[in-house]
């Protein structure tokens, strides 16, 4: 399944489509903190079918502020490193609903 992955570095901030494993709940676990730098991750949902994945340490770790992420979510507090948006089904992780992935394409290119 594929999922929007938000990096800050040098304090801009870049998407990209990324791969997950499907199915290992283990396996997809190890590829998100893999992807978003982290050892502990935290939910933030976004609605009922869309979340993403945030570094639970990014403050004890003074991790950059991530805008893209922190906006898009609708955030009331700055979300720090890398993050992650994926669809969710209850537990699951799916691909992101598509009407999600418009409006963060629509949403990154209004800060290019």
């Amino acid at each position: 399944m594929t999922g929007i992955l938000i990096t800050v570095r040098d304090a801009k901030c870049y998407s990209k489509a990324v791969d997950i494993p499907d199915g290992d709940t283990r396996r997809q676990n190890e590829r998100i903190r893999q992807l978003i730098n982290c050892k502990y991750f935290d939910i933030v949902y976004i609605s009922r079918d869309c979340c993403m994945f945030v570094d639970d340490e990014g403050i004890s770790q003074c991790k950059d502020p991530n805008a893209y992420a922190t906006l898009f979510a609708q955030y009331p507090y700055p979300i720090l490193g890398d993050a992650l948006i994926v669809g969710a089904i209850g537990d699951d992780i799916t691909d992101i609903p598509d009407r999600y992935m418009a409006a963060f394409r629509a949403f990154r290119d209004c800060f290019r």
